[in-house]
């Protein structure tokens, strides 16, 4: 028996790959979200209250529901027009001054990634960036709405 002669038990390893979260952030910055926070009058993210939420409404899609759920949280994502709470998908954002990293994407039935460090899902950020856009979440966006 080694560990009656002096040997230590060691515990299995885990390795853990922890990426640079600068990239991942400068790779989809989500412009389009940004330019509805600023017609909003609601930027910087860290001037927002707690649980301030802006919901844009835009004929035959579902709502576009962007809130900070906690003091360097933001999360932006689709929901049913009738009011359901279930976003499809949805990304938090940990925010650090100007950066948005993603660090959880949900895209339902399948699809769910975490990791505190920030997780790359460039590509799809940037198609539904582009999509928002084109849908006309930017024009419905007015500082005169309310949250």
């Amino acid at each position: 028996d080694s560990l009656a002669r002096g040997a230590r038990a060691t515990a299995p390893e885990i390795y853990i790959t922890c990426r640079d979260p600068t990239p991942i952030e400068r790779s989809m910055p989500m412009d389009t979200v940004r330019t509805i926070l600023d017609r909003l009058g609601a930027t910087p993210v860290a001037g927002m209250a707690p649980n301030e939420r802006h919901v844009l409404r835009v004929a035959g899609h579902e709502d576009l529901a962007i809130e900070k759920t906690a003091p360097a949280r933001l999360s932006v994502g689709h929901r049913p027009a009738e009011g359901g709470m279930r976003r499809n998908p949805e990304v938090v954002f940990r925010t650090e001054n100007d950066a948005w990293i993603p660090i959880e994407f949900t895209d339902r039935p399948a699809i769910h990634r975490y990791d505190a460090t920030g997780v790359d899902v460039a590509p799809r950020l940037s198609q539904w960036d582009r999509r928002l856009r084109r849908r006309g979440f930017v024009a419905s966006a007015t500082s005169d709405r309310g949250h």
